[in-house]
């Protein structure tokens, strides 16, 4: 007959080794089961390092805080478990019986348990916890004892040691975790009965790992260039858009991509697309249950645009990982050049923006704290002012990918913006900077003074009643400014500042040849 799931193995062993007759006192509990790791913890609380894929080993064994009375022990019966949410076992060792195990056996102090002959009466181990006759929720199950004529063991002792890998890390935003050690039925026994003991636990703080965005989704061209020989034209070729991370590297599984919808887009005078095909290798379908759901595979030979959409479909699925080739798009050449040197055809991708309102993929935005330092840009507030529907909308500035690495926000970076209208924030590239100069003439006391600046000539000299400067008849550069003038004028980014502005004009006398305008003085600099 089986017994009752483990009703013990070890105690029937006994029992049966056992003279008839009445079972002595069994020892007082000051024996313990203990388990103990080579290490305290795990991570650091301060600076919360990532600590996934650390090992460590934790041994199993048993203590006797009185030699002073014999233990007597002759067999253990143990079934414990651990968090597999965090770790996964990759390996143990039974350390039995001492004399194969003399010495100790890191992390417990002690070397080996129990006297040679032994006698092995379970050892399983199961993290699906899924081991015929065990407690529920064992994972591993081991029990040995001595064999007669062998001598009871009267010391502590390791059972043994099982190495263990941390697979698995809470974030800082779920929480530190505690790793744990579970003893779930224990019996330990001397030939004549069971040993009274103390079971305890072992727990081990995993503290949380500082979030760090992965790599972003991105999709590339491939090849990067395609060089046709002379004689070409009606020649096919293919590109490739490839689905991985924006580092270069997989898509990490964190981004759980669904599918893509995009354009690729071409100079239709050179050449013409002629097929698309989505996930032409299945690779995209295969982490869905139901494979890839063709949304739209459209072809534009006129405006020069191929726009692809697709998505996975199934109730179950995994996320998609690795580098994957998501459409192929075939293209004929058609266009026939003569000389030196060719023309390039680039191919290149937009994303699409589902807004139906405003369906501009661009923006033009202000930043709402003027002139900002452009090598640390994160966390400023901007505004748009295009699209005119969407004029003063609020953007935050989340993130920032120096792309060329020049330190300072640039033409070709990318950005995060959040938008505080909807609360969600979408990656953009930059795709220019620019400052404004605005210009205020600085009242002067005496008009006579100066020279204004003005469009005049020969045929124009109507001083509109202002006094003005008088050369000569016959100079055909007479004429009359217009006092107090004021304007605007923007200058292409960068401009790292402006000292002076110099009006040059033909001399009157030796002492005009250039009036030098001075900022906050003759005029007032406003930087977006």
């Amino acid at each position: 007959m089986h017994l009752k799931k483990a009703n013990s193995l070890l105690l029937l062993l006994l029992l049966s080794l056992s003279l008839l007759g009445a079972f002595p006192a069994f020892a007082p509990s000051e024996v313990y089961l203990k388990a103990v790791a080579d290490v305290t913890e795990l991570g650091d609380p301060v600076l919360q390092t990532d600590v996934v894929g650390t090992t460590f080993s934790v041994a199993i064994y048993v203590e006797d805080t009185n030699l002073a009375t014999p233990m007597d022990m002759y067999g253990f019966d143990i079934q414990f478990n651990w968090t597999t949410q965090w770790i996964t076992y990759t390996g143990y060792t039974v350390t039995t019986p001492v004399e194969d195990y003399p010495a100790v056996q890191p992390p417990s102090p002690y070397p080996g348990i129990l006297h040679a002959d032994v006698m092995k009466l379970k050892e399983a181990v199961d993290e699906s916890a899924s081991i015929p006759l065990a407690e529920p929720g064992t994972m591993a199950w081991i029990g040995y004892s001595s064999q007669s004529p062998a001598p009871s063991f009267n010391e502590s002792g390791t059972i043994c040691v099982f190495n263990f890998l941390v697979h698995n890390q809470p974030y800082c935003y779920e929480g530190n975790a505690t790793i744990k050690i579970h003893f779930i039925k224990t019996d330990i026994a001397s030939t004549t009965g069971p040993i009274s003991h103390t079971a305890v636990d072992l727990e081990i703080p995993l503290y949380c790992r500082k979030f760090e965005y992965p790599a972003s989704p991105m999709l590339k061209v491939l090849p990067e260039e395609i060089v046709a020989p002379s004689g070409c034209v009606g020649q096919n070729f293919t590109v490739d858009i490839m689905l991985l991370g924006a580092d270069g590297g997989d898509l990490d599984p964190f981004w759980d991509v669904a599918g893509c919808d995009f354009y690729l887009n071409f100079n239709s005078t050179l050449i013409e697309a002629l097929d698309v095909a989505i996930d032409p290798d299945g690779d995209f379908g295969d982490f869905w249950e139901s494979g890839t759901f063709e949304l739209c595979k459209d072809i534009d030979n006129t405006e020069g645009w191929v726009h692809i959409a697709f998505i996975g479909i199934g109730a179950t699925h995994s996320p998609v990982t690795g580098q994957r080739r998501v459409a192929e798009v075939t293209f004929n050449m058609t266009y026939e050049h003569v000389g030196y040197p060719p023309p390039s055809a680039p191919i290149f991708l937009d994303n699409v923006i589902h807004d139906l309102k405003n369906p501009s993929t661009w923006y033009i935005l202000h930043a709402e704290g003027g002139l900002i330092d452009l090598s640390n840009p994160i966390t400023t507030q901007w505004h748009t002012l295009f699209p005119y529907s969407r004029y003063c909308m609020g953007m935050g500035l989340e993130d920032w990918d120096d792309v060329d690495g020049d330190g300072k926000l640039s033409e070709g970076d990318q950005i995060i913006l959040l938008n505080k209208d909807t609360g969600k924030w979408h990656d953009y590239y930059v795709n220019d900077i620019r400052i404004t100069l605005n210009l205020t003439q600085h009242p002067f006391p005496t008009v006579d003074d100066y020279v204004w600046p003005a469009s005049f000539g020969p045929d124009n000299l109507d001083n509109n009643g202002l006094p003005g400067r008088y050369v000569g008849t016959d100079d055909p550069y007479n004429g009359f400014g217009v006092p107090y003038w004021t304007g605007n004028f923007s200058t292409t980014y960068p401009v790292s500042s402006v000292s002076r502005i110099n009006c040059t004009h033909f001399p009157f006398t030796p002492d005009e040849y250039t009036v030098t305008l001075t900022a906050g003085v003759d005029y007032i600099v406003h930087p977006d």
